[in-house]
C-alpha cells in the first residue's frame, strides 16, 4: 500500500519534529553539564605581598563533564576581602574549556592593602601577620561560546584565605609576609579615619 502525499508529509514532519525535539534535548543536556562544572582552586603563583602591593594569580579549575567544547568569551570577577568590596576585574582573553575534560582559567589579582583601610579593614595588620584571616571571596560571571550557541552569566563563585595561596604558590619564589606592626594612618586622617 503506498503512501499519500498527505501522509507522507506527516511522515517526514514527524521525523524533522522528533530530530529537532532530540537535538534541542542532547544540546540543554550538554549546556546543564556545563552550568554544572566544578569549579576549585587549583594553584596559585604570588608576584607581590607587602603591605603596600598584593599582586598574585589564582588558578582556577573547571571541570566540563559535557560533550561540548566551549570558548570562554568574556570573564568579570568582583573580588572581596572578608565581606569588603576590593575591585573587579574584567578578562576578554579567549579561554578553551575542554569537553569531557578540566581546563585552568587563571585569574590575576592586584591590590593595595593599605586601600582596604579606606574601605572599612581597620584591623589590616592582624589580618595580614594571620594570613588564615585574610579571606579572599571571588564572585564571577562568565560566558561561553560554542558554535552559534551562547552562555551568558554563568556565575562562579570561590572563597580562600590567603594563606592557602601561599601554599599552594611555590614557597622558593615568595618571601612571607612580614609581620606588621605598626601601620602609619597620616594619609587617612583628613578623611576622618
Amino acid at each position: 500500500m503506498a503512501l499519500t502525499k498527505t501522509q507522507k508529509n506527516w511522515a517526514w514532519g514527524t521525523v524533522i519534529f522528533g530530530a529537532i525535539v532530540g537535538i534541542g534535548t542532547y544540546i540543554t543536556r550538554q549546556y546543564n553539564f556545563l552550568y554544572n562544572a566544578s569549579t576549585k582552586l587549583a594553584g596559585a603563583t604570588i608576584q607581590k605581598l607587602s603591605l603596600t602591593s598584593v599582586k598574585f594569580t589564582v588558578y582556577i579549575k573547571l571541570k566540563n563533564l559535557g560533550d561540548l567544547s566551549v570558548d570562554v568569551t568574556e570573564q568579570k570577577y568582583d573580588i572581596y576581602v572578608g565581606n569588603t568590596y576590593v575591585l573587579s576585574v574584567t578578562n576578554k582573553d579567549k579561554i578553551h574549556i575542554k569537553s569531557n575534560g578540566s581546563t585552568i582559567i587563571p585569574l590575576t589579582i592586584e591590590f593595595i592593602p593599605k586601600d582596604l583601610l579606606v574601605a572599612g579593614l581597620l584591623n589590616l595588620g592582624s589580618i595580614l601577620n594571620d594570613t588564615s584571616k585574610f579571606v579572599i571571596n571571588i564572585k564571577g560571571k562568565l560566558s561561553f561560546k560554542a558554535g552559534i550557541l551562547t552562555m551568558k552569566d554563568y556565575e562562579l563563585e570561590m572563597t580562600f584565605t590567603l594563606k592557602e595561596i601561599i601554599e599552594l604558590a611555590d614557597p622558593s619564589k615568595v618571601e612571607p609576609p612580614k609581620p606588621v606592626t605598626n601601620i602609619n594612618l597620616g594619609t587617612f586622617h583628613q578623611l576622618g579615619i
